[in-house]
């Protein structure tokens, strides 16, 4: 496996946990209850998973690694725009939890910014993914050799450890 196939398979279940979510805003908009459990969750997995797991990987590892090669000016300015994309997912995280938290203490209008947050993330990330994809995963890759995608596949499995990545994935599952 190549490092971005992980990256991907991580991308994968992104994507299961909004459609969990994106039920979960219907129910919202069809019954206007929400339930509490799913979006404790879904803050948790966001910050854990995506952020700390998943982020934290192609910063601290995959990102730094490409900064070290001769990169071209596009693929750098790419790099420029996922690191603010993942700054801008935190700052959505934390108006998600705000907006969780406002609607636990009956707060007028919490349920309108939670259904409005996730519509929000929910589009950041299926426009980061595709870049990733489609635009910067496998051009990056060609920086490196195989044994160089070998050992980054190892710091990721390394960096891994200090995060309890299947929790997150049964409870998506």
């Amino acid at each position: 496996m190549k490092p971005i196939g992980l990256l991907m398979r991580e991308h994968r279940m992104i994507e299961r946990m909004f459609a969990l979510l994106e039920k979960e805003n219907n129910v919202i908009k069809i019954s206007g209850k929400i339930n509490i459990d799913v979006l404790t969750f879904g803050v948790d997995f966001f910050r854990t998973y995506s952020d700390k797991n998943h982020h934290g990987k192609e910063e601290d590892i995959l990102f730094r690694e490409l900064y070290t090669k001769p990169l071209s000016i596009e693929l750098r300015r790419t790099i420029s725009l996922l690191v603010d994309d993942h700054i801008v997912a935190r700052t959505m995280i934390r108006a998600l939890d705000a907006s969780r938290e406002r609607y636990v203490h009956n707060s007028p209008g919490a349920m309108v910014e939670i259904t409005e947050n996730i519509e929000r993330m929910k589009t950041l990330y299926a426009k980061h993914i595709e870049t990733e994809e489609k635009h910067f995963f496998y051009p990056a890759m060609d920086y490196f050799s195989e044994e160089e995608q070998e050992q980054m596949l190892r710091d990721f499995f390394e960096f891994e450890k200090t995060i309890n990545k299947e929790k997150y994935e049964d409870m998506v599952k």
